[in-house]
């Protein structure tokens, strides 16, 4: 099971989702590296990809292999 949560921060809410003791001991956390992962070219679409992207609106992207 995947649950997502979004919080104005840069990730440090230590426990989000008000886990317990015996949940935070087993939680798994995996990042998701939506910069550097390989996208199968059957599916890659140049206007969606984020490492060409920059927002006009925030002046934020493209993202680079050291986003995170």
């Amino acid at each position: 099971m995947v649950e997502t949560r979004y919080e104005n921060n840069n990730g440090t809410t230590e426990n989000c989702h008000s886990l317990s003791p015996d949940e935070l001991a087993i939680r798994k956390l995996e990042y998701l590296d939506i910069a550097t992962e390989r996208i199968p070219d059957c599916k890659y679409k140049e206007s969606e990809d984020p490492c060409k992207f920059k927002s006009t609106k925030t002046g934020r992207g493209p993202l680079t292999a050291t986003w995170r």
